[in-house]
């Protein structure tokens, strides 16, 4: 039988950024395990320094190669780095699709490089079961940038918007995204705008069609979003990407918009925690007896709604 370490052990030895520790808790993480969410839980008030940067987009607009190009300019810089790919789920083993992820291979052996892939399973929102407190882990062991990748599930998801600090959206030219992008209302809260396969033929025109909404559109943010045009494949343009997320974080900091946005993360996590602990409730057995004999009640005329 396989021991089971310790979970203060493990804990001391993820905050030196042990990447097996960190594998392991984020484990423990997505099955709820109580001990490692009361630590993680009374960790709150010192989250906030590492910069969290969201990679979002329709599916094959190319976010793992682009991810994948800006790995070693991060480092160029010195800047330990976190990847957390949320992948589809396997519908035979329910783990994550690899896919693309196994073109990042060789970053397994620099040390300041963490890498998680999660299984989507159809969270609503684009974003894995407990991510805030996977972010808060990576926050506390040290990592100057957490780089989330959401999956492309056929539309674009909004849960990273309350989680990031940056929020990068990528497109790529072909009929339905500029459609995308306004039925997901990213236009509003999307921070860098990427258009990517610049080289193919329809790119330019998305990107005026983009500047050209960014220009209509009313907003007291002093941030202009800038839309670049990039080539992942090729690696165009990456270099002017990696200076935009940093501007956008100088910007954040300068601004006083920082510490708003860690405090907006707090907040999102504080009520889910509250509605996970009232579903908890709402599940006993005495509750569900209780909501069917109330129901039954109604049903019968006995007993109106507003009564319950």
């Amino acid at each position: 039988m396989k021991k089971k370490q310790n979970p203060s052990l493990l804990w001391q030895k993820a905050l030196q950024r042990d990447h097996l520790a960190l594998a392991r808790i984020i484990t423990l993480i997505e099955k709820e395990d109580t001990a490692i969410l009361h630590l993680l839980e009374k960790e709150w008030a010192n989250f906030g320094k590492s910069h969290i940067v969201g990679i979002t987009g329709p599916p094959g607009s190319g976010k793992s190669t682009l991810v994948n190009q800006l790995i070693p300019i991060f480092r160029k810089e010195e800047l330990s780095l976190a990847i957390l790919a949320v992948d589809p789920t396997s519908p035979i083993s329910g783990g994550a699709f690899l896919g693309d992820r196994l073109r990042m291979g060789r970053i397994g052996t620099d040390p300041n490089i963490f890498m998680r892939s999660f299984a989507h399973g159809g969270q609503e929102g684009g974003l894995a079961h407990g991510m805030e407190y996977v972010c808060l882990l990576l926050d506390l062991a040290g990592f100057d940038l957490i780089l989330i990748e959401t999956v492309g599930v056929g539309q674009i998801e909004m849960d990273i918007v309350t989680l990031a600090h940056t929020l990068v959206l990528l497109l790529s030219p072909g009929q339905g995204d500029i459609i995308q992008v306004h039925k997901a209302g990213i236009m509003e809260i999307a921070d860098v705008y990427v258009i990517n396969k610049a080289d193919l033929e329809g790119a330019k025109t998305l990107a005026e069609e983009i500047r050209f909404m960014l220009n209509l559109k009313s907003s007291k943010n002093k941030w202009h979003p800038p839309v670049l045009e990039v080539s992942a494949q090729k690696g165009w343009g990456i270099n002017e990407l990696f200076q935009a997320i940093e501007k956008h974080k100088s910007f954040l900091e300068k601004e006083g918009l920082w510490s708003q946005k860690t405090q907006e993360i707090i907040a999102k996590n504080l009520e889910r925690t509250l509605q996970n602990r009232w579903m908890t409730v709402l599940k006993k057995e005495e509750i569900q007896k209780e909501i069917q004999s109330i129901s039954l009640k109604i049903c019968r005329k006995e007993m109106e709604m507003e009564e319950a």
